[in-house]
């Protein structure tokens, strides 16, 4: 779409790569922008827990779009656990049954989240096991708000004081004697588990819903260390327990999001680790078939970037083709054999967050629209260099620094040999000392393609389930974002 008057991307904003970024900025956020293409909530209600997918995928997008819904919404409450928000080195220590560490700290945390919810309705305030509730809330502070850092009294072992529960929950008298009024927190959670389940099947909050999320899992995790393995998989496991028995018909879910490529090397873990991946992980997947041109406006992303963009023209009032937003920012009238659609996404691994790294700050530029193919080269490779950090902060969880720094110069040597052959593929990464093992790990993560030797075809694991054949049926080359990257360097 070609404009009468001269219109530019100055003050066009269309969004922020990290979901924490955009819950306010320039008068839109998080709301205005997100809807769930991929039907994260539809299967979240089917049943699924785990929601996976590669970093950039729209984890927590949709986890901090739901945050931000329930703002307002007396019907919706949600509470976000991250793993940088507590020392779980240091509380694990006040817990003395070693095998039950973890799951017992992981199910506290779950359990408080819940309490402070509850409470936070409003819901009930008349009736005396909420009075109950609340009270042993305040006596309580520093054993709940753990995500406020107050960790000292779970460290110090301090116990938690349950005597305002005893009052209207005859059970716990019997679980601690009568006289007793304080218990580690560790003891508790089963009594406090009871009494939640008990709360949330009144009718006060029958059309009130619940959610304790997990995510940023992967902040400082290291595949190579087991007790970060051994404690992913009791959180996965602990809320299994809790989707399909403990909550099971109540209006309270615990949900985890989690690196794709982390679930994947958790197998030898927990012997059923494969059994609760197949029943309960829902993967995120952005790729479609792009049948013609015509069709582009219907893919996903094509929606994801099409909403943002309108969004910044009404904004602005700049005039657009509101079928396809797209033709008003990018010129498409010079397409012989693709479009600059397919050509951009070429450059990414079929991530929203990638068109939002190749378009970040594009409200800071001057740049007239739509965007030519020059304007467009330019974008990419300042993407480049973006999204080659993304990629080594990835590698973190699997491979140390120097590692890291290899695996380039791994990568560099075979994008300048282009279609490589297997074996030396394999003696380029002896030479730079990285164990043969490097070849499979950067084939998952889409670091080498393997390319058919007789047809050419590419395969990207987000499209092609598996090859077909022996690694040695065919050539490697690196993707084009890689190649674009090495050119400047």
């Amino acid at each position: 779409m070609r404009f009468k008057k001269h219109y530019t991307t100055k003050g066009l904003y269309i969004g922020k790569p990290e979901a924490e970024g955009e819950t306010t900025q320039s008068g839109l956020n998080l709301l205005d922008f997100f809807e769930d293409y991929t039907h994260i909530e539809e299967n979240i209600q089917r049943g699924y827990f785990i929601v996976s997918g590669r970093k950039g995928s729209g984890k927590s997008a949709y986890a901090m779009w739901l945050y931000e819904k329930a703002k307002g919404n007396d019907e919706l409450y949600t509470s976000i656990i991250r793993k940088n928000e507590f020392d779980i080195e240091a509380i694990i220590q006040a817990i003395p049954e070693k095998d039950l560490k973890f799951e017992a700290f992981f199910e506290w945390l779950i359990l408080v989240r819940l309490v402070k919810m509850i409470l936070e309705t409003g819901q009930g305030t008349y009736l005396r096991q909420i009075k109950s509730l609340q009270d042993f809330y305040s006596k309580n502070s520093g054993y709940i708000n753990i995500d406020k850092y107050v960790i000292t009294e779970i460290v110090a072992n301090k116990e938690v004081n349950f005597s305002p529960l005893k009052r209207d929950f005859g059970f716990i008298s019997k679980v601690f004697g009568n006289k007793s009024i304080k218990a580690p927190f560790y003891q508790m959670i089963e009594p406090l588990r009871q009494i939640i389940t008990e709360v949330l099947q009144m009718e006060i909050f029958k059309n009130i819903f619940f959610y304790v999320m997990f995510d940023d899992l992967d902040v400082k995790f290291k595949l190579t260390n087991p007790q970060d393995q051994i404690q992913l998989m009791d959180l996965i496991r602990i809320s299994r327990r809790y989707t399909t028995e403990y909550f099971n018909g109540l209006n309270a879910k615990v949900i985890i999001f989690i690196r794709d490529d982390i679930a994947d090397r958790l197998d030898g873990v927990d012997c059923d680790k494969n059994k609760i991946f197949e029943s309960y992980d829902y993967r995120i997947n952005w790729y479609e078939h792009i049948i013609a041109k015509g069709n582009e406006s219907q893919l996903l992303l094509r929606r994801f970037i099409n909403r943002r963009l309108s969004k910044g023209f009404d904004r602005l009032n700049i005039p657009y083709y509101q079928e396809d937003p797209w033709l008003s920012f990018i010129d498409e009238s010079n397409n012989d054999k693709t479009t600059q659609f397919k050509y951009i996404l070429d450059y990414t691994f079929y991530l929203p967050r990638d068109l939002m790294l190749i378009f970040k700050n594009i409200e800071n530029k001057d740049l007239r629209l739509p965007l030519s193919h020059t304007d467009v080269n330019l974008l990419l490779k300042e993407y480049s260099k973006r999204k080659v950090g993304e990629i080594r902060d990835e590698l973190v969880a699997i491979y140390d620094k120097t590692s890291i720094d290899k695996i380039f110069d791994v990568l560099r040597d075979i994008n300048n040999g282009w279609d490589v052959e297997y074996k030396t593929v394999l003696n380029i990464i002896i030479k730079y000392g990285l164990p043969t093992q490097t070849f499979n790990t950067l084939v998952d993560y889409n670091l080498l393609i393997p390319v058919e030797k007789e047809t050419g075809h590419l395969y990207f694991n987000y499209r092609e389930k598996e090859l077909d054949g022996e690694w040695e049926q065919y050539t490697y080359r690196t993707p084009k974002v890689l190649s674009k990257y090495f050119q400047t360097r």
